[in-house]
């Protein structure tokens, strides 16, 4: 390898940076919205005078207010997919954080008791039916678990206060599992309920049976869903109840808003994870938690608080909105310009405040604001990020069989050039193993050394993370194979097309993530463009994995690189 190649290294590392550059902002109260043809609008009028808010007929007009919350009352009959997502992509133009909720239902005065109602309890029986086990409910006498169903879901939604689903779903039905459907037929009267569905569709209102009107309709007090799939970045999802500590100075539309916000940085293009009922509704009374301590030193601003739950704590920091990251010791680090989900801290300005959505231990926490990160957090934050979700997960939890199809083509591949005695087992064999352990150290290494601090993960992956971390002894070995093999063909091989075939196994299985993602992405946002006019998802995914296949190409070329002059100063090498 010729001798200026830490240059090619620099360069990997540089287009990782690069990759890695978002964008913030901030507001002020309630606004109403209500177009003057709307069946409903003469309760938008209602709402307005009785609350004393500005009533607006257009969003345009809405936003001009930078309103903290929106509430928009609308028919059903009057929204489809094109109406949010040109809403969403309003909302997107118009930068600062607007926390919104829709007040709907299958008739006005349904409408009208949703914008009435309240949470009938503070949110001490709690209920969360996964994808897959057992439904779960939490009350004060400690937990109970019960076979899924649809009719012991059924029985569980009348004895919670608020449940979180996390599964399949259509507009008209989440598919609890093979047995059966639980359909708006079948859903009971749930009084004051907070309701949470981490699934796809389940928010298109003007469906005939809509499951979320139905849930309304039944008495909820708020529901919230995703107009196609969250795409597995939800915070707090499927059991971390982000709404139970909510407050009136955090309420349930700023936690949304927030999710969203972790959702966009993990893969949907525009926020479509959507609240039916008000976004000023919270569960607690009061801050789960006592500031007792708040002290400014040059730009650091530091807070004590004392006092809080288990679980995932919203926190509003008056006047923090001037500060762009966070870091919680014990938590994590959080900056208003991360390029990627952070499923364990979110952060969100919206007017002169700034709102901190953190998953905490208990009881005490401490957080540290900074006008901006340091001047290092944007790249490593970035490439640990991409790292944290293609090397941790994808690989190691994911990619198994690929990995070994590939290792086992590579063995193939060889074993046909020693037999036609094109080259000799022994020749560059240490260099090519010392490549090999050099991608096996980047990829099982930092999987097994990075799992329990994850800044990027599906959230429904944070289970398995919690529950103990297993790296399957396949991937390491694959990727030694993989790396050591690819390496060793690379050395021996005269043709440009061989070198470049060498390249390819060594750096497989980054490479097909990021085609997988990105053509994954590309197609439904074709069709989406043809339907809606716009994309639905982002390409967060795939840059994750172009940017690990950066660090990858970095490590091998420094690798090779450097086994190169160790067998010109003198290492033994039996090429």
């Amino acid at each position: 390898m010729p001798r200026r190649f830490p240059a090619v290294v620099l360069a990997s590392l540089l287009a990782a940076v690069i990759a890695c550059q978002p964008s913030a902002a901030p507001a002020g109260n309630a606004v109403v919205l209500s177009q003057p043809g709307d069946p409903y609008h003469s309760l938008a009028s209602e709402i307005s005078r009785a609350e004393g808010l500005p009533l607006a007929l257009n969003l345009e007009d809405a936003l001009k207010h930078r309103p903290a919350f929106l509430i928009w009352v609308v028919a059903p009959g009057s929204l489809s997919e094109r109406a949010f997502s040109r809403f969403g992509e309003a909302l997107n133009r118009h930068g600062e954080p607007v926390s919104v909720g829709l007040i709907s239902g299958s008739t006005l005065q349904n409408a009208r008791a949703l914008w009435r109602r309240k949470p009938a309890s503070p949110g001490r029986r709690l209920s969360v039916v996964p994808r897959e086990g057992h439904i779960t409910l939490l009350g004060d006498s400690g937990a109970a678990r019960f076979p899924m169903s649809k009719e012991s879901v059924a029985v569980r939604l009348r004895e919670a206060d608020y449940v979180m689903y996390q599964g399949h779903g259509t507009r008209s039905l989440w598919a609890v599992n093979e047995a059966g459907n639980l359909t708006a037929a079948d859903i009971p009267p749930v009084p004051g309920q907070i309701v949470a569905a981490g699934a796809c569709q389940t928010f298109k209102l003007w469906s005939p049976g809509s499951i979320a009107l139905a849930f309304t309709d039944a008495g909820a007090a708020a529901y919230v869903g995703a107009l196609h799939s969250p795409f597995g970045n939800l915070f707090g999802d499927p059991a971390g109840f982000p709404f139970r500590y909510t407050h009136p100075e955090f309420p349930i539309g700023h936690v949304v808003q927030a999710q969203n916000r972790g959702l966009m940085r993990g893969g949907i293009a525009w926020p479509y994870y959507l609240l039916l009922g008000d976004p000023r509704l919270s569960l607690q009374a009061r801050a789960p938690y006592r500031l007792v301590g708040d002290r400014t030193s040059g730009s650091v601003r530091t807070l004590r608080f004392t006092g809080a739950a288990r679980g995932i704590i919203p926190v509003r920091i008056p006047g923090g909105a001037r500060f762009r990251f966070a870091e919680i010791p014990g938590v994590g680090r959080a900056s208003q310009q991360d390029a990627f989900f952070n499923p364990r801290l979110q952060m969100i300005s919206i007017g002169p405040d700034s709102f901190l959505l953190l998953r905490h231990g208990g009881p005490d926490f401490t957080v540290r604001l900074r006008p901006s990160p340091p001047w290092h957090w944007r790249a490593l934050s970035c490439i640990g990020g991409a790292m944290d979700h293609t090397a941790t997960l994808q690989h190691a939890q994911g990619s198994i069989r690929p990995m070994l199809y590939a290792a086992g083509l590579l063995a193939l591949v060889v074993a046909f050039t020693l037999r036609r005695k094109t080259a000799r087992f022994r020749n560059a064999l240490p260099r090519a193993l010392f490549v090999g352990l050099a991608l096996l150290a980047l990829r099982g290494g930092y999987a097994l050394a990075r799992h329990a601090q994850l800044a990027l993960q599906y959230e429904s992956s944070l289970r398995t993370m919690d529950a103990g971390f297993d790296i399957s002894p396949a991937v390491l070995v694959s990727t030694l194979v993989l790396g050591a093999g690819g390496a060793w063909v690379f050395l021996n091989s005269r043709s440009r097309f061989a070198k470049l075939a060498a390249i390819l196994f060594m750096l497989f299985p980054t490479w097909a993530v990021a085609l997988m993602w990105a053509g994954v992405s590309a197609v439904i946002n074709a069709m989406a463009r043809k339907h809606l006019g716009m994309p639905i998802y982002g390409y967060g995914s795939a840059l994750a994995a172009l940017i690990t296949l950066a660090a990858e190409g970095a490590i091998v070329a420094a690798a090779l690189w450097l086994g190169g002059r160790l067998a010109r100063s003198g290492a033994p090498n039996a090429g």
